[in-house]
C-alpha cells in the first residue's frame, strides 16, 4: 500500500473522531456520508464499500474500485428512479 493511503488514513481519522456511534444520528450521519473527506477514504480503501439508502431502495455510494474488483462500473448497481 502506498503512503498517499496512510497519509489518507491520518487525515480521515481527525473526521471519524467527531463520529461515535451514540452520536450518529440522522443528521449526523447524512453529514459524515456527504463528507468529502470521508469519501476520498472510503475509495482509497481496498474494500468495496456500499451504502445502502433503504428509503430509495438505491446504493448512495459505491466506492471506485468495485469495478477493478468485481469487473461491474458504479453504474450498473444504481437503481433508476
Amino acid at each position: 500500500m502506498d503512503q498517499s493511503f496512510y497519509r489518507l488514513f491520518d487525515d480521515i481519522s481527525s473526521v471519524m473522531n467527531r463520529y461515535t456511534p451514540k452520536e450518529l444520528s440522522q443528521p449526523r450521519l447524512m453529514e459524515l456520508i456527504h463528507n468529502p473527506d470521508f469519501l476520498a477514504f472510503l475509495d482509497a480503501n481496498l474494500a468495496i464499500t456500499m451504502i445502502f439508502d433503504f428509503q430509495t431502495q438505491g446504493y448512495f455510494y459505491i466506492s471506485e474500485n468495485i469495478k477493478e474488483t468485481w469487473g461491474h462500473s458504479r453504474e450498473d448497481f444504481i437503481i433508476m428512479a
